[in-house]
C-alpha cells in the first residue's frame, strides 16, 4: 500500500467536528474515561444467560474438564473469550472481582483502540469528539460490566483495523510477512464471535481497492495471502470441534440459521432490522426511545453518511458495517453487538449531519 495515501479523505467529517478544543478538554476526557471504567469494578455478577455460558466454559477449561457446558461438549460459542476467563481463573483464582477487573480493563483498552483509530484517520480534534463518543459510549461501558464476549470482540476488530492501516506503512520489503501478521489479526474476531467471520472479507475488500501502487498479480496475491491466514485460525477450530462427541442439546450457529424455514427466516430478519433502529439509537446515546419515529433519526443519518462516503470512495468502514449488519439481522437484535461498529457509526453520523 502507498504509505503516503490516507485510506479516505474524510474532509466533511473533519470540518464538521472541528471546534475550540484545548488540552484541557483532552485532560477532562481522560479523567472521565479513567473514572468510568474504575467505578464499574465490584465483586457482583450481572446474571445473563450468555454470561453464565461463558463463565462455565472458562471455568471448565481452567479445571481441565475441556470445552464443556452442562456436562456436554460445547460447539456453539467460539473459544477465545472462555480461554481468557480460564487464564484469569488459573492466574488469579475463581473470583467474580477478578472477572470484573478483566472486563473493565478490556473495556478501557477497547475504547482506547477506537479513539486511536479515529485519530489516525481524521486527526486529533475529530478524535476528541468522535473518539470520545466511542470511548464513553453507553454500549461499551455497560457491556464492560458483563462477562460476555462482545467487548473482546470489539477489541479484536479494532486491533485488526489498526493492523490493516499499519500494513500501509510497512514498506515493500517484508510485505508477505506483514500481510500474514495482518491476516492473523483479522482472523482473531472469528475466534471470539461467529460474526467475526465477516471481518476478514471486509478488510480484504479495502485492501484490494487501496493497494493501487502494486501490480494486479501482487494485489491479488497479497489479498489471497491475507484471507488464507485470516481464515486459518477459525477453520482450525471448526475442524478441531468436529471431533467432539455428539451432543443431544448442543448445535452450531449455522445449523440454527439454516434450520429455519424461509418464512421464519424472513420474519426474524425483518423484526431484527426494525429492532436495530432502536438498538442503534440506544447504543449511540444510552437513551431508550420507543416511539416508532424518533429512534429512526440516528440510524437514518448514519445510513445517509454511509451512502455518501461510499459514493465518494470510502471502503474501510462501509463494507464492514454492511456485512456486520447483514449478519446481525439473522438473529434477534441487541445493542451489545454494535460496539465494534461504533467508530464507523460515529464517522457516518458526522457525515450525515454535515
Amino acid at each position: 500500500m502507498n504509505s503516503n495515501a490516507p485510506p479516505h479523505d474524510y474532509q466533511n467529517v473533519v470540518k464538521a467536528t472541528q471546534g475550540p478544543f484545548s488540552t484541557r478538554w483532552r485532560y477532562l476526557l481522560a479523567v472521565t474515561v479513567i473514572l468510568q471504567f474504575f467505578l464499574i469494578i465490584n465483586s457482583s455478577w450481572r446474571a445473563q444467560p450468555d454470561a453464565a455460558l461463558y463463565l462455565e466454559l472458562g471455568e471448565s477449561l481452567a479445571a481441565g474438564r475441556g470445552y464443556v457446558f452442562n456436562n456436554e461438549p460445547h460447539t456453539y460459542a467460539p473459544p477465545a473469550y472462555p480461554a481468557l476467563i480460564a487464564l484469569v481463573n488459573v492466574l488469579l483464582g475463581r473470583d467474580l472481582l477478578f472477572y470484573r477487573i478483566l472486563m473493565s480493563v478490556l473495556g478501557l483498552f477497547t475504547g482506547l483502540l477506537a479513539y486511536m483509530l479515529i485519530r489516525r484517520l481524521c486527526g486529533s480534534e475529530t478524535a476528541l469528539l468522535l473518539g470520545g463518543f466511542c470511548i464513553t459510549s453507553h454500549a461499551l461501558l455497560e457491556n464492560s460490566t458483563i462477562t460476555c464476549s462482545d467487548t473482546l470482540f470489539a477489541f479484536s476488530v479494532f486491533l485488526a483495523f489498526h493492523a490493516l492501516l499499519s500494513l500501509g506503512v510497512s514498506g515493500r520489503r517484508g510485505w508477505a510477512l506483514a500481510t500474514a501478521v495482518c491476516g492473523l489479526a483479522a482472523g482473531l474476531p472469528a475466534l471470539v464471535r461467529i460474526n467475526g467471520w465477516g471481518v476478514a472479507p471486509a478488510l480484504a475488500f479495502y485492501m484490494a481497492h487501496t493497494n493501487r501502487d502494486a501490480s494486479l498479480p501482487r494485489r491479488a496475491g497479497q489479498t489471497a495471502l491475507f484471507l488464507a491466514v485470516a481464515i486459518a485460525p477459525a477453520a482450525a477450530w471448526e475442524y478441531y470441534k468436529s471431533f467432539f462427541p455428539k451432543s443431544c442439546n448442543e448445535g452450531t450457529y449455522v445449523n440454527a440459521v439454516l434450520g429455519r424455514d424461509i418464512s421464519t427466516q424472513i420474519s426474524v430478519m425483518l423484526n431484527s432490522l426494525k429492532d436495530y433502529a432502536y438498538e442503534i439509537t440506544y447504543a449511540c446515546t444510552g437513551v431508550s426511545i420507543k416511539t416508532g419515529v424518533l429512534e429512526l433519526v440516528i440510524p437514518l443519518l448514519i445510513l445517509l453518511g454511509l451512502l455518501r462516503l461510499m459514493w465518494q470512495g470510502e471502503r474501510l468502514f462501509g463494507p464492514f458495517v454492511l456485512i456486520q449488519m447483514a449478519g446481525l439481522c439473522l438473529s434477534p437484535a441487541g445493542s451489545r453487538y454494535l460496539i465494534a461498529l461504533l467508530p464507523g457509526f460515529a464517522i457516518f453520523l458526522a457525515e450525515g449531519v454535515a
